[in-house]
């Protein structure tokens, strides 16, 4: 397991990225990130394996269960629970922290975690 590069995106407006967190087991921590109150946009995807996001608002408790997420490549922008290799997904809200774990026994790979915002 590794857990993505966090890298700021400052110079290309209000965003930061998180890139190429990699899975080996069920319910690896592929993606972890912190301190994300200025952005409210976030957009995810994988290059391998399945995917699924919890998120935190205080601080200290991540949600019990996935978050719902919107499936960028469907036409209809369908909500769902964990991602697919190779689409892009977006969600919105004001989160302290996200995690985005493994799902099922294929390994993630190339997981990387976009975040937007305003500059609040």
């Amino acid at each position: 397991m590794t857990l993505a590069v966090q890298e700021d995106l400052g110079r290309y407006g209000h965003r930061e990225r998180f890139k190429n967190g990699s899975g080996i087991n069920a319910g690896d921590l592929v993606i972890e990130s912190r301190g994300l109150f200025s952005y409210d946009t976030f957009l995810i995807m994988s290059t391998a394996g399945v995917l699924e996001i919890f998120v935190c608002i205080d601080g200290e408790n991540f949600t019990t269960s996935p978050i719902s997420i919107s499936d960028l490549t469907a036409a209809a922008l369908t909500p769902v629970l964990v991602t697919e290799a190779g689409k892009i997904y977006g969600f919105r809200g004001g989160y302290e922290k996200i995690q985005a774990r493994q799902v099922g026994a294929t390994a993630v790979a190339g997981a990387s975690l976009l975040c937007l915002g305003q500059g609040r």
